[in-house]
């Protein structure tokens, strides 16, 4: 039964009421990521040449997307129009038009007949009659306007539907960029932590100093706020509140997803058996939570063949948490199994950086981007032994076989519990 008073205290919280996507209801930190904005807004409102484009990229659950509201609703503060865009906006005239909520007026588009027997024909159809995604922008803004146009899940825009959209992708992104748009336009991407990489790679310009933010994990006093916020919106008692607010802290690792798996779980149980923090309620909350935990990184590995998924879990394992991976080292590992037509080691890898379960610095080294998505890697590997016994062994084998010709030696207490496992397997 609930603790007495705790349902007038409670706001009515049902678990699919609860939304850990979007705008985040407290939203704390961050700060120097708006500063840099606000400053870049600032300039690019002096002049029209000032337009240009800011990156916030980082792995899953980091907080992104509510970093993308908040920045939102300062630039609305700053009297700047926000237009959410999808990748369609900057693949095609009629799309941009769509977003900015015009029409496409194809009649204004001027023919260039006369050059083009020194186009190819797919060239030709891109010039002649085709008005170009920069024409919308200058057509259907006035020199006075001031607009951010927001894109989510930008590292979608390296994954085009055809060259032609490649193309106009690349030039619209230039002009915004480089501010030869000639109208106040900046451009606020959000997209996982390969993006910026991946656009480079298809002749995107380089962004100005400044204008990539990578988020990490949040600091401990920006995770202590925003679970106090959260304590006092669903009713904990003030006697309880320190208790739960360290308990939830802790087991967050400040990262923001976590964060709300954490706040869900107590939620949860809160609204049924009230906020007294027994041992038995925090176990509950925190059994919670990592069930919730679990469902991310399930979904993070979803559709990545499974021998890959524990390969990259050994790995884990035998060189130890928070170790990096070098592009060779990882090929060799997920080259273990046997593929028979299936995808190759170097397509895995690339689906495991476009899923975030792996991200990528500057220098080329590989490592897991999310806190404790490591431990549920390795309980992968264990767990692949329940389904095929004899070839997980095997695998196991010859990870840690690799691992001592490349690096000497493997370490850590896990590699030391994945050992004692696959050597005691029943086969």
């Amino acid at each position: 039964m609930p603790a007495p008073g705790i349902t007038e205290l409670i706001k009515p919280y049902e678990a699919d009421d609860f939304n850990d996507r979007g705008a985040a209801q407290y939203f704390h930190g961050r700060e120097e990521h708006r500063r840099k904005f606000a400053r870049l807004l600032r300039g690019a409102a002096r002049d029209a040449g000032n337009g240009t484009a800011i990156l916030i990229q980082g792995p899953p659950g980091v907080g992104k997307t509510a970093l993308l509201f908040k920045l939102e609703e300062d630039a609305e503060a700053l009297g700047w129009r926000v237009v959410k865009i999808e990748p369609e906006a900057l693949k095609s005239p009629a799309g941009m038009a769509e977003a900015l909520g015009t029409a496409h007026i194809e009649s204004r588009a001027k023919s260039h007949r006369a050059d083009a027997k020194f186009l190819s024909a797919r060239q030709e159809k891109q010039i002649v009659g085709i008005q170009s995604v920069v024409g919308i922008l200058r057509d259907q803004l006035r020199r006075k306007d001031k607009i951010v146009l927001v894109l989510d899940e930008g590292q979608h825009l390296a994954e085009p539907s055809s060259d032609d959209a490649m193309a106009s992708i690349r030039a619209a992104l230039n002009s915004i960029i480089n501010g030869s748009t000639r109208r106040k336009v900046v451009l606020l991407i959000g997209g996982l932590s390969h993006t910026w990489t991946e656009l480079r790679k298809r002749g995107v310009s380089r962004l100005r100093r400044g204008c990539v933010g990578n988020l990490k994990r949040v600091a401990g006093d920006t995770a202590n706020r925003i679970v106090h916020d959260w304590l006092v919106e669903i009713g904990c008692s003030p006697q309880h509140l320190e208790t739960w607010q360290s308990v939830l802290v802790r087991a967050s690792d400040n990262w923001p997803q976590h964060i709300m798996c954490c706040v869900a779980g107590a939620i949860e149980h809160f609204v049924e058996h009230g906020d007294t923090p027994t041992e038995a309620a925090i176990q509950s909350v925190l059994d919670s939570a990592t069930k919730d935990k679990r469902a991310f990184y399930e979904e993070r590995v979803d559709g990545l063949p499974t021998d890959d998924v524990a390969l990259l879990g050994m790995l884990v394992g035998a060189c130890g948490f928070g170790e990096e991976f070098g592009t060779g080292e990882l090929i060799e590992v997920l080259r273990i199994r046997s593929r028979d037509g299936d995808v190759s080691a170097g397509i895995s890898l690339e689906l495991m950086v476009a899923q975030g379960v792996l991200a990528n610095r500057r220098g080329g080294a590989y490592f897991v981007p999310v806190p404790t998505m490591e431990r549920h890697l390795v309980a992968q590997a264990i767990d692949h032994t329940v389904r095929t016994p004899v070839h997980a062994r095997d695998l196991w084998e010859k990870v840690r076989e690799l691992i001592l010709s490349k690096r000497g030696r493997v370490r850590g207490d896990v590699q030391k519990q994945l050992q004692e496992h696959f050597i005691n397997v029943e086969v």
